[in-house]
């Protein structure tokens, strides 16, 4: 054999090997808000909140917590309260500007947020009242760690319980 036929050619088999097991491809996601038909697009929007707290959607009752909403503010907190009279639970909607940071910034403070009030509907459901309640982030909230932030909201719903006690007294 000859040195540089050894190197410019490889011996390589033409046949393809045997699979061992066909391939194995994960099931679908299947959600039940989706349509079956192909030709019918998704319903959109995020759909119907699920869990403790739903969400503040219509425009007379922003303006009715304008106007005669309950304020309480501690630390970079604030809250407005109203009582609506409806028996939808809380409804929490959160007001948080472009001072707090970027988009990012600004969903992760609503999430851990919504966190707190969740856990603390789900071990003391008394202290969060049934009603709508616009939550206000100032940029300090940001670097606030979750034993913080979980303070700064107990001491938000402290201080409105004791703005509602009057209020409760004289009815």
């Amino acid at each position: 054999p000859d040195p540089e036929e050894e190197l410019s050619e490889a011996h390589l088999s033409t046949q393809r090997p045997q699979a061992g097991e066909e391939p194995r491809f994960p099931s679908p996601d299947v959600h039940q808000g989706w349509a079956f038909d192909p030709s019918q697009s998704p319903p959109e929007g995020s759909g119907q909140a699920v869990g403790l707290i739903g969400g503040v959607q219509e425009r007379r009752t922003f303006a009715a917590l304008r106007t005669s909403g309950i304020r309480v503010r501690r630390g970079p907190l604030s809250l407005t309260y109203l009582d609506d009279g409806a028996d939808d639970g809380t409804r929490l909607a959160f007001a948080v500007t472009k001072k707090v940071g970027t988009a990012v910034t600004r969903n992760r403070i609503r999430r851990r947020i919504r966190a707190v009030m969740v856990d603390l509907m789900r071990t003391t459901p008394d202290l969060v009242p049934n009603g709508a309640i616009l939550m206000s982030v100032e940029p300090a909230a940001v670097g606030r760690t979750p034993d913080e932030l979980r303070n700064d909201v107990l001491r938000l719903l402290d201080a409105l319980a004791a703005r509602r006690q009057p209020v409760l007294e004289d009815r």
